[in-house]
């Protein structure tokens, strides 16, 4: 039974740093105050986005510029879509008022 909830303890315990880091990453781009079910969306995005960050990483040790560059250009506009976003909501909420 003590194994049991240990396990499920440390579950608990990494989910709880998984929300930590993607209220982070929300915060540093400045979008942690979108509506719920776009917050949502947003955090599937970035759950998406955790792969690559591996794609870079093997990218970089095996030296390959080509796979560098091509990552460092969709880096630089997966954050263009979230100074977007962004604005979007900005607006969106000025529209409401």
């Amino acid at each position: 039974m003590a194994f049991g909830n240990k396990k499920e303890e440390k579950l608990l315990a990494k989910q709880a740093e998984q929300e930590k880091q993607i209220q982070e990453m929300l915060n540093d781009r400045e979008v942690s105050d979108l509506p719920e079910e776009y917050r949502n969306a947003s955090i599937k995005a970035m759950r998406g986005l955790a792969g690559n960050n591996l794609a870079a990483i093997s990218a970089a040790l095996k030296g390959n510029t080509s796979d560098m560059a091509s990552l460092t250009y969709l880096n630089s506009i997966t954050e263009q879509n979230w100074i977007i976003i962004r604005l979007l909501n900005e607006i969106s909420s000025k529209l409401d008022k």
